[in-house]
C-alpha cells in the first residue's frame, strides 16, 4: 500500500498494462539481492564477498557464503569504492563505480561492484511472477530549477531482447512545472522513458489517464524490454489479454529515499561485454547523470 507520509504519490500512481506474452515480470528489489551474488571486478581477476568470512575473496564460487549479502555490506562497499560517506543530500550522483560506464570513478573501466543473478536460467525462463500484489513501485519526489518532478520507478531482473542483460530498472517522470502536485491537477508533461530516450507527452490529455477525470497515467511495458510507452496500436494484447497493475492498490509503493538500496552506486546485474549489456545503475543515480 502507499507510503502514509506522502498520499500525494499514491493519487498519481500509474496505471501499468503488460502485454500477455510478458514472461519477464516486476521483481522486489530485496528479492533480486536474495537470489545474487555481490561481486567485484578488478583487473585481471572478480572478487566474491563471503558473507561468512566478511572479506572479499577471489574466484567465482556460488556457494550459500557468498549469496545474499546485507544491503548494509553492499553500501559500505559502494561507498568506499566511491570515496563519499557523506548525507544524501551532499553526495555527487553523477559518479558511480558501475563497471564499463563512462561516470565510473575509475574513468570508465571495467572495475566496480555488481550483482549478479546466480541461477543463470532466469536468462531463457520468465523472471518475476504474474501476480502484481508481489510488485514494488517506487516515487521519487524533487525539484529542479524551481520545476517540481514525481518519478515512479519499476526493477526487473532480467531485459530480455537486442541487448540482452540482467537488472532493469524503468520509470516515468510526471513533470508539474512552478507548481507542486496537490492532487487537484494534472501534470504539464509526462516523460516516458525508453532505454536511451524517452517520449514526452502532454500531461493535460484525457487520453493518457486510467478515466477521464483520473490522475492515473497509464504506462503500457513493451513486450520483454520494458520501455514505457504512453499508447500502443494493440490495446487488446495488454488491457484485456494482459496483466493490469493498479499500482497505488497493489503491491508496494514506497519511496525511494527510503530504500536501504538508494545509494549502492554498482551495477544491478552481471558485467557484459558492452556498457549496455552490463547491469544499469539504480534510480537515484540514474536521475542525476551529469554530461
Amino acid at each position: 500500500m502507499a507510503d502514509n507520509g506522502d498520499a500525494i504519490a499514491a493519487l498519481y500512481a500509474p496505471i501499468v498494462f503488460l502485454h500477455r506474452d510478458e514472461r519477464h515480470f516486476p521483481v522486489h528489489p530485496d528479492e533480486f539481492r536474495e537470489t545474487c551474488r555481490f561481486r567485484r571486478s578488478v583487473p585481471g581477476k572478480d572478487l566474491g564477498w563471503n558473507k561468512t568470512s566478511d572479506k572479499w575473496e577471489p574466484g567465482n564460487e556460488a556457494s550459500a557464503d557468498f549469496l545474499n549479502a546485507p544491503w548494509v555490506r553492499i553500501i559500505l562497499e559502494s561507498n568506499s569504492l566511491l570515496g563519499q560517506d557523506q548525507e544524501p543530500a551532499a553526495r555527487d550522483y553523477c559518479r558511480n563505480v558501475r563497471p564499463r560506464d563512462g561516470q565510473n570513478v575509475a574513468d570508465g573501466s571495467q572495475q566496480g561492484l555488481f550483482l549478479e543473478l546466480e541461477d543463470k536460467r532466469g536468462h531463457h525462463r520468465a523472471t518475476g511472477r504474474r501476480d502484481p500484489k508481489s510488485w514494488a513501485m517506487f516515487y521519487d519526489r524533487y525539484d529542479v530549477d524551481g520545476q517540481h518532478l514525481l518519478a515512479f520507478w519499476v526493477f526487473y531482473a532480467f531485459n530480455y531482447g537486442w541487448a540482452d542483460h540482467e537488472g532493469d530498472w524503468e520509470h516515468i517522470r510526471l513533470q508539474f512545472g512552478t507548481q507542486a502536485p496537490d492532487g487537484k491537477g494534472r501534470p504539464e508533461n509526462i516523460w516516458y522513458a525508453q532505454h536511451n530516450g524517452g517520449t514526452c507527452v502532454s500531461g493535460l490529455a484525457p487520453r493518457q489517464y486510467d478515466k477521464e477525470e483520473g490522475l492515473h497515467p497509464r504506462v503500457y511495458v513493451s513486450t520483454w524490454g520494458h520501455a514505457s510507452e504512453p499508447w500502443v496500436a494493440d490495446r487488446t494484447a495488454y488491457e484485456r489479454d494482459g496483466t493490469t497493475w493498479r499500482s497505488w492498490e497493489q503491491g508496494t509503493l514506497a519511496p525511494l529515499d527510503r530504500q536501504p538500496w538508494m545509494n549502492y552506486a554498482g551495477a544491478w546485474g552481471e558485467v557484459g561485454q558492452f556498457g549496455f549489456s552490463t547491469g544499469p545503475l539504480g534510480p537515484r543515480f540514474k536521475r542525476r547523470r551529469c554530461a
